[in-house]
């Protein structure tokens, strides 16, 4: 019997194949795949596919043979502070330098931490670690395994990872220090060879409110005025109602300016000429549709602390704290991070006021009490990471008692916070990577989603919401921006300067409900990077593979998979080729194996069928995609119901990033497909034959268009909207019933 082996190999890849195999046939999207039988290297003749030409190539590929696989394993390594100890470092013993590469989660800047492809033994030993996900390098362990290693923070310590440092002996270190006095103080570093991380069920929690229908503030369209009214320039009166005039959408903030990152006082600047209350009351009036206001801010008060001179300093009687590089080595700074406490020239401007234990509630119940007052609804909270540079043990603590929604410190993002424990189940919204528009290299654009997508392995599975950051409508890559918030659950806050937005792009974000409100039109599951291209370089120089990520839709049971260009300094396209075994891992466990799948291309506008008689496990090629640099592609993978001899699949909204997402419900009944939708816009469907096809919108029968598309299929189009009837304004969602016609 022969046996085929079939791969798409990911750049600098070693495939393992049994020694029996007999013919290999490689997919590869560059020109530097490489095989080796053992030591003799076997020159193989490949076809090389770029921007829909095919080029025959002379190329190597290496195989080497599979010799054994290791069994599934679990590794914990359990780190006790005595009383009187306040730091340690303990090697992980069950850790080999020499076996693995992949991912690993640096926190290389003050306030983020990022993912870096590197081998383990490159792991610096000054930065440190907060999650390895790795591939084995060893031809004695299974290729197929993906080592996970995680560093659990708790209350009473903190602990991340890395390399030795100055006389250590090689390895990888947990280096755990003491966040609360007294009493022993237990951390974990647990390791497994299949996913470990596990707080996905626990669902998906809003606010307490009186009335469960009021929307929730993050569902709607948010605005920022740090950019609107100018990044240097402190709000004003006058500018605020000039800016009133071109923005629907508003969030502002208080205390504002980058020469005094410190809180002076609860109200708004005296150069504002308007107190606080009114200063809500002219965003309100002046913009009809905004229902929430908030501030923005930080649980030490703002970046730099309290100002050392404030008024508030006597009242709560704050104490000062040191903070201390040594606390977080490995980190360097750059020309923004220059505003903040640490690096400000004068050590003795390297300090906190905070209030003590006995005043810290009374503190934070004026401030929100002011706030509140004012007719501010929500807040977000920025900048607590820098907590971790707290020098000592009391220092340390008495900031970890304060309340944490957004920081890369090891409590949030590898801790109980993080995990749960210190909200009790509750989900809070967290700010999941680095700005994107800040001066950067010139791969900002492309770091940033990759960053939010890996990021998004961790903190999906935790009691956080990922939020990937405000973005701009109508400048820096508005699109390719825009569709990454459109598959995140956190909020979506435009950062626009004034006067600049672009309506195409906000209204592919944005619907209208039956009551005519408008709502977002995004997931609640956020993309995550595809398991079978989670090897995969996709961020290299020349032509080469994207960034892909997945998001799956449980009320109409299908995914959608988003594709960004990826490419180095944004110089060259990229081309994928999409395997059967992508969608697989597109629609996870919800892949149904008798059912046929319709691949919608949304930029492209053309369709792809897939399932039936083909293997879903197979790597079978399915399609080709070439991204110019700037660009994105948006599939929508969607299963195809049977209405008698037709096929039909519903592909959502197909003027939204994530048209998926307006499908509230599904039920295929007989030879009647009914579907409800929560907003307005234009519905798509992928059909055999149109022409046996009724459509009724809530009981009336509708009339449609219909595009012919390749493979004797039919896209179909019509438009849901607002009604004037008096028996609509009673409707939560328009119901779609596809029938055969008679």
């Amino acid at each position: 019997m022969t046996l085929d082996i079939i791969f798409l190999p990911g750049q600098g890849q070693t495939i393992f194949a049994p020694l029996k195999t007999l013919a290999l046939f490689a997919i590869t999207n560059t020109l530097d795949a490489q095989i080796e039988i053992g030591e003799e290297p076997l020159t193989l003749r490949y076809s090389y596919i770029s921007d829909g030409e095919k080029t025959n190539v002379d190329g190597h590929v290496t195989i080497i043979p599979k010799l054994s696989q290791a069994t599934e394993e679990e590794f914990t390594t359990v780190t006790r502070l005595e009383e009187q100890e306040d730091f340690v470092s303990v090697k992980i013993p069950w850790l080999k330098l020499d076996n693995w590469q992949g991912w690993v989660w640096l926190r290389h800047k003050a306030t983020w931490i990022e993912p870096r492809w590197m081998t383990l033994r490159d792991l610096p030993g000054l930065c440190s670690a907060h999650c390895l996900l790795l591939q084995s390098v060893n031809p004695t362990v299974d290729p197929a395994s993906t080592f996970c290693v995680f560093p659990c923070s708790s209350a009473k310590a903190t602990v991340s990872l890395s390399a030795a440092r100055d006389l250590e002996e090689p390895g990888v270190y947990a280096r755990v220090r003491r966040v609360k006095a007294g009493g022993t103080a237990e951390v974990y570093v647990v390791g497994k060879t299949q996913k470990c991380l596990g707080t996905t069920n626990i669902s998906y929690v809003f606010p307490p409110s009186e009335d469960r229908g009021t929307v929730w503030p993050f569902e709607e369209l948010g605005f920022c005025t740090w950019e609107s009214i100018g990044e240097n320039i402190r709000p004003t009166r006058v500018k605020l109602e000039k800016l009133m005039q071109s923005i629907d959408e508003l969030k502002f903030q208080l205390n504002e300016t980058t020469t005094m990152r410190q809180l002076w006082s609860l109200d708004v600047w005296d150069g504002m000429d308007a107190s606080f209350k009114d200063t809500v009351a002219i965003i309100k009036e002046g913009l009809s549709t905004v229902e929430n206001v908030g501030v923005w801010m930080t649980l030490q008060g703002y970046w730099n602390s309290i100002a050392s001179q404030s008024p508030l300093i006597a009242k709560y009687k704050m104490r000062s704290f040191r903070l201390s590089s040594d606390c977080v080595p490995g980190i360097a700074c750059n020309g923004f991070d220059e505003m903040q406490t640490l690096v400000q020239p004068d050590e003795r401007n390297h300090i906190w006021w905070l209030p003590p234990k006995e005043l810290a509630y009374q503190f934070w119940r004026d401030y929100f009490t002011v706030c509140a007052d004012a007719g501010i609804t929500f807040a977000k909270v920025d900048n607590q990471s820098f907590s971790s540079f707290l020098a000592g043990v009391e220092g340390a603590e008495e900031a970890f008692m304060i309340y944490h929604c957004m920081a890369h410190c090891e409590r949030t993002f590898n801790g109980d916070i993080g995990m749960g424990m210190a909200t009790h189940g509750r989900k809070v919204v967290f700010r999941n990577s680095d700005d994107f528009g800040l001066p950067r290299p010139k791969n900002a654009h492309r770091d940033h989603i990759r960053a939010n997508l890996m990021n998004c392995i961790i903190t999906s599975r935790m009691c956080l919401i990922p939020d990937a950051d405000m973005f701009m409508s109508a400048a820096q890559w508005p699109e390719y921006h825009a569709v990454l918030r459109a598959f995140f659950p956190g909020p979506i806050i435009l950062s626009d300067e004034a006067e600049d937005h672009d309506l195409k792009v906000i209204h592919k974000l944005i619907a209208r409900t039956t009551g005519g409100h408008y709502e977002l039109v995004k997931s609640h599951n956020p993309a995550l990077p595809l398991r079978s291209r989670i090897w995969e370089q996709s961020i290299g120089p020349g032509i080469g593979p994207s960034i892909k990520a997945a998001s799956y839709f449980p009320p109409s049971k299908s995914s959608a998979d988003i594709m960004w260009r990826s490419r180095d300094h944004a110089l060259h396209s990229c081309t994928d080729i999409i395997l059967a075994s992508d969608v697989v891992d597109v629609l996870e466990q919800h892949c149904l194996l008798e059912t046929r799948y319709v691949l919608w291309f949304a930029n492209m506008g053309d369709a792809v069928f897939f399932g039936g008689a083909i293997d879903p496990r197979s790597v079978f090629p399915l399609a080709e995609v070439t991204l110019v640099p700037k660009t994105h592609e948006v599939i929508t993978v969607a299963p195809l119901h049977k209405l008698g001899g037709i096929e039909i699949a519903c592909l959502g909204l197909l003027d939204k990033y994530a048209g998926l997402a307006a499908i509230a419900a599904t039920e295929l009944i007989g030879t009647t497909l009914k579907i409800s939708f929560l907003f307005e816009g234009e519905l798509g469907f992928v059909v055999t034959d149109a022409s046996h096809i009724k459509i009724y919108v809530n009981d009336e029968l509708v009339t449609f268009t219909t595009t012919d598309l390749n493979e004797s299929a039919v896209l179909l189009k019509l438009h849901l909207r607002i009604s004037d009837s008096p028996e609509f304004s009673k409707l939560d969602h328009w119901q779609v019933d596809v029938l055969l016609a008679e």
